[in-house]
C-alpha cells in the first residue's frame, strides 16, 4: 500500500493537477454506473472529457482569467477524494 501510494504522489507531483481529477474519476463513475468493470473504461473516457471540457466551458463562460483548468480540476477531485474516504463504508 506504502509503495503504491509513494508512486501515485510521484506521478502527481511530476505530471501536474489534471491527473489526480483522472485518479478520482473512476470511483465517481463506478458510483454511479455500479460494479461493471467492462463499462467502466468507455465511461471513464467519456465522462473525464465531458468534464474537462465542461470546466473549461465554464471558465470561458464566466470570464474566469485567474483560474486554470488545472486548479478547477485539482479542487473538485480534491473535493470527491475527502467525500471517498469521509463516507462510512
Amino acid at each position: 500500500f506504502l509503495c503504491v501510494s509513494l508512486l501515485s504522489a510521484g506521478s502527481l507531483a511530476g505530471c501536474g493537477n489534471i491527473p489526480f481529477f483522472s485518479l478520482v474519476l473512476p470511483h465517481i463513475v463506478r458510483q454511479m454506473q455500479g460494479p461493471n468493470n467492462i463499462a467502466l473504461i468507455p465511461k471513464c473516457l467519456y465522462w473525464g472529457a465531458v468534464s474537462m471540457v465542461g470546466m473549461d466551458w465554464l471558465m470561458r463562460y464566466l470570464n474566469i482569467q485567474m483560474l486554470s483548468i488545472g486548479q478547477i480540476s485539482a479542487f473538485l477531485g480534491g473535493l470527491f477524494f475527502l467525500i471517498l474516504v469521509i463516507k462510512p463504508k
